[in-house]
């Protein structure tokens, strides 16, 4: 149950992209100017965003392919620093899709072990996790292998199955929902996601699928063009939102 305590903030944030421009001539104006030359163009991700993660609350963020929603989610992370606002959050945060976190050139073992150690997680938790996280995604046989090396669905049964066991007190769902594999194992990780994520965990929920929106947020934030044009109760939220992508 969602309650009064605040374990994200967002206030008056904006962010900045510069896009370099493409080609030989930009290349090569950068490297024997030494400067980016003045064809760049710098493009506004979010502009003046405030908005509050409570805990136990699953918040869904919704709006057309590049109006923040990614950003505002690798802010979240720390992964990105505002230009100017602030970020703040309380717990451990994980974010989850495909092949998130992991570094492609190590195995299984490795990159959980990684972010166990980045998660602040002891040694020998670490060791008990990576157990069940490989057991739990049937990647026993594979485990050995460079995670370059095993397909999408692997990687996202890994992702899911991290989530899973690793205990962050935040998961940011970034276009990722359920782990990836057969009508079988999309069973299983589907009780595992309500009983371990669902009850007990905050989450933060971005998606295009406005079905997966309704049934599992407890509010929504539309974004439109780096602005916050919308937040509330889900069906009003994604009911305009729907009204005006027509």
């Amino acid at each position: 149950m969602v309650d009064n305590k605040v374990v994200a903030e967002v206030r008056n944030v904006s962010k900045t992209y510069t896009v370099l421009p493409t080609g030989t001539f930009a290349i090569k104006d950068i490297f024997l100017k030494g400067k980016i030359p003045f064809r760049t163009r710098r493009i506004r991700a979010l502009n003046n965003v405030s908005f509050e993660l409570y805990n136990k609350e699953k918040l869904g963020i919704i709006g057309r392919n590049g109006s923040g929603k990614s950003t505002i989610v690798n802010l979240i992370m720390g992964a990105l620093k505002p230009d100017t606002g602030t970020v703040t959050t309380d717990g451990k945060i994980m974010k989850l899709e495909t092949g998130a976190g992991f570094d492609n050139e190590m195995n299984a073992r490795q990159n959980v072990m990684l972010n166990s150690s980045l998660m602040g997680l002891p040694k020998s938790t670490a060791e008990k996790r990576y157990r069940e996280i490989v057991e739990f995604a049937e990647l026993e046989e594979y485990a050995d292998l460079p995670i370059k090396h095993l397909s999408k669905g692997m990687k996202s049964r890994l992702a899911f199955a991290s989530a899973m066991y690793m205990e962050p007190d935040i998961v940011l769902l970034d276009e990722f929902f359920g782990g990836g594999g057969d009508a079988r194992f999309k069973k299983k990780s589907d009780e595992v996601f309500k009983e371990r994520i669902l009850q007990d965990k905050t989450l933060i929920i971005v998606s295009h699928s406005l079905p997966i929106i309704e049934q599992y947020c407890d509010r929504v934030l539309w974004l439109d063009k780096g602005l916050v044009k919308m937040v509330g109760d889900p069906k009003e939220v994604t009911s305009a939102y729907s009204q005006d992508n027509r």
